[in-house]
């Protein structure tokens, strides 16, 4: 269940604090059903969500990907 947490809590910084949903992991509060889920290993992101999180990562992670080019490495 702390996995569904941590999960919430990294969208919250990835996607801002008003990125809650009505329903899933997203949800703002949870009730006994997401409780439920979220020990079985069953609570997870809406579609459209997770599609959210993955974009918002690859703009994170794509910049620092990028090969170095000749002019940010004098004398190389």
């Amino acid at each position: 269940m702390k996995d569904c947490a941590i999960a919430h809590e990294l969208d919250r910084a990835l996607l801002g604090p008003h990125s809650h949903s009505g329903s899933s992991l997203m949800r703002a509060h949870w009730n006994i059903r997401q409780l439920q889920k979220a020990a079985q290993d069953t609570l997870s992101f809406a579609p459209q969500q997770a599609a959210r999180i993955r974009t918002e990562v690859m703009a994170r992670v794509l910049p620092l990907a990028a090969p170095a080019t000749a002019s940010a490495m004098p004398g190389v």
